[in-house]
């Protein structure tokens, strides 16, 4: 299931964005942000992706708007569906896309949903990893660019690293 819905929202990100013709690293944040946990998959992300201010920006107000909403309608929709603390809790920390609105949301629930939320959230969050890794992989793949230079893999790490080389010199 957790396979499935992240797929759904990556596919879903990229199709809809596509069709609203919003650019392909916005669409990729937004995905990863709906898909996995908000904006702390948006900030890993945006690591490996370099996006603009403005993209990164734009991803996580759309996200937090879809928080807010979440978290003010998801318990009464919860008690209307007649749902248990443990399916409200599998559906909250599935559907809602950052831990604290999660909390938020299972919380206003019910007592029980809150641990169940969180645990489902937490195993969704894991998914940064393979997700960051497999973009990167992806940008590196992507092979030379127009000028002869190699993709970036992120702005972030680059930098980093040519910082790191410079102040190590090696043997003579």
């Amino acid at each position: 299931m957790l396979i499935g819905t992240l797929l759904v929202a990556l596919i879903g990100a990229q199709l809809l964005g596509r069709l609203l013709s919003v650019d392909t690293d916005l669409r990729t944040l937004i995905g990863v942000g709906t898909g996995i946990c908000g904006a702390s998959a948006i900030a890993a992300t945006d690591a490996v992706l370099s996006a603009s201010e403005a993209e990164v920006s734009y991803a996580i107000a759309t996200i937090f708007t879809f928080n807010v909403v979440a978290v003010l309608t998801f318990p009464a929709l919860g008690h209307l569906m007649a749902l248990s603390p443990q399916s409200f809790g599998l559906w909250a920390g599935t559907a809602v896309n950052d831990m604290s609105s999660v909390v938020a949301a299972s919380s206003s629930f019910g007592h029980g949903a809150a641990s169940y939320a969180v645990v489902v959230k937490l195993t969704r969050t894991l998914m940064i990893i393979p997700i960051c890794m497999g973009l990167a992989l992806w940008r590196a793949r992507q092979g030379l660019t127009g000028s002869g230079e190699r993709p970036r893999l992120g702005g972030h790490l680059a930098s980093h690293r040519a910082g790191i080389r410079g102040l190590v010199s090696p043997c003579r």
